[in-house]
């Protein structure tokens, strides 16, 4: 029912927490994509090790270690879908870990309503030095595509998609070195993707440090996350959703107030200048003059402020 596509690029240090994870899942019979993006370490050494080893510890785990030249794990993730012959698909990253529980959970998910549905979201822990330091919910205040704009609840760690459904929807973005999953998931739902939340503790831990995909600031990869709003406004105004670009505003002056936050002063000046540019009524520039501010001192309040300005 379910394959684990997993990009892997430079990891043979850290892989084996995703892989362990994985071998220790509760769920009979399920597939892994294994990816190595032209990894220059002992990476794909360490995936086939573990691919043999599955074949002899759990013979129900088929593994497949697959090439993907192409930079990105964007690009990655699209080699592992080509792969997959199950009806759904969970991506994984490789420095995060499910808790036993997780594949079952998904697959339970999956056949407790008659009704069909298009992606499963769930929450997760988020670690930081290998302890617990929060939560990312998925179920959130505001609609689905207000969440998605602003809080990223489709994020790679925290949804199951069916695989039909995301290759009729063209896959991942290749051309995003980040943020891929916030484009991603704006364009499910702007394909009328239906959602089933799986509720209760959260059983995948994301672990950010300064190796992540995405870091654990914004300023180190301005251009990557500005790429992405720059893609999901684009889809907004195609597809007619214009009551959604206040957010894409808020998104860039949350960016904006997290770049002065970490110093960034010129990254900054250029989202700045560019919303000064973007014809905003007065009342969107004091909304995103508010939400710079409030960015700068706390580190959130985008969400917040763009929800009681905005609605939701």
């Amino acid at each position: 029912m379910i394959t684990v596509v997993v990009p892997v690029y430079n990891r043979a240090d850290i892989v084996g927490l995703t892989l362990r994870s994985l071998a220790d899942q509760e769920l009979k019979g399920f597939d892994v994509v294994l990816v190595d993006n032209a990894s220059t370490d002992m990476s794909r050494v360490v995936l086939e090790r573990w691919k043999d080893e599955m074949a002899t510890e759990r013979p129900d785990i088929r593994v497949a270690v697959v090439s993907c030249a192409a930079a990105g794990a964007a690009n990655a993730r699209n080699a592992g879908l080509e792969k997959v012959v199950t009806p759904w698909t969970l991506f994984f990253d490789s420095d995060d870990e499910m808790l036993p529980g997780h594949l079952k959970s998904v697959a339970e998910a999956v056949g407790c309503d008659p009704e069909p549905c298009d992606v499963i979201g769930f929450d997760v822990y988020v670690c930081r030095e290998g302890e617990i330091a929060g939560k990312q919910l998925f179920n959130r205040r505001g609609s689905l595509m207000f969440n998605q704009l602003m809080h990223c609840v489709l994020s790679t760690q925290r949804m199951a998609v069916a695989t039909d459904f995301v290759r009729t929807a063209g896959g991942w973005n290749g051309f995003l070195t980040g943020w891929d999953d916030y484009e991603l998931g704006v364009r499910l739902l702007l394909r009328g993707a239906k959602v089933r939340a799986i509720h209760g503790e959260p059983l995948v831990k994301v672990h950010t440090h300064p190796d992540s995909i995405t870091g654990v600031g914004f300023s180190h990869g301005a251009s990557k996350w500005e790429a992405a709003a720059d893609c999901v406004e684009k889809q907004l105004r195609q597809s007619g959703v214009s009551d959604y670009l206040p957010y894409i505003y808020a998104v860039r002056a949350t960016l904006a107030g997290h770049y002065l936050r970490e110093g960034a002063v010129a990254d900054y000046r250029r989202i700045r200048d560019r919303l000064r540019g973007a014809g905003l009524s007065l009342w969107q520039r004091l909304v995103m003059n508010a939400i710079i501010a409030a960015v700068r001192v706390t580190g959130h309040g985008g969400g917040f402020i763009s929800r009681v300005a905005f609605g939701g």
